[in-house]
């Protein structure tokens, strides 16, 4: 009976306190591999409690498009209505040129993500003289008037300027 106290807190440590080897592969949407992406990995259990788990400048995927990592938690998921608060949860954040950022969570083991294609937009913002602004540059496609009420949102203007 002396050691079954013992004996059970080791099981429960190291049972919670082991990480979880994630391996991801970045493919485009012609399903090629995406080679030099740049990611940036989080882990948070609950809803406030976001780490940057690893934000190493240089982390990219190699030319076949694959990076492997391992959790600082364990990422198996718990069953019961704390599901979504208790368990840990690890997401990736990838960028890469051409093509759009993107989330998502990850999962012990294999991961494969498909990155879309990227989109520049551009445009002018005039204020209510109908001159450009010198507000900061937005992404709209076409013109826009800047309201006094809402001066950082824009509506789109009906009258386009060259």
């Amino acid at each position: 009976m002396k050691f079954a106290l013992p004996l059970f807190c080791v099981v429960v440590l190291t049972g919670t306190a082991h990480a979880d080897p994630v391996h991801l592969k970045i493919i485009g949407p012609d399903k090629q591999p995406v080679p030099n992406a740049q990611l940036r990995f989080y882990e948070f259990k609950g809803y406030e409690k976001t780490q940057l788990v690893q934000d190493v400048p240089g982390l990219k995927t190699d030319e076949n498009g694959l990076i492997d990592f391992e959790s600082k938690q364990s990422l198996a998921t718990l069953e019961g209505d704390l599901e979504i608060v208790e368990q840990n949860v690890l997401m990736v954040r990838v960028v890469a040129p051409g093509f759009a950022v993107a989330y998502r969570h990850l999962k012990a083991g294999d991961n494969e993500m498909s990155l879309q294609a990227g989109r520049s937009w551009g445009g002018v913002i005039y204020d209510d003289s109908k001159s450009r602004s010198r507000a900061p540059k937005s992404n709209f496609s076409r013109p826009a008037l800047v309201t006094k009420r809402f001066p950082r949102s824009c509506r789109p203007s009906s009258n386009r300027k060259p």
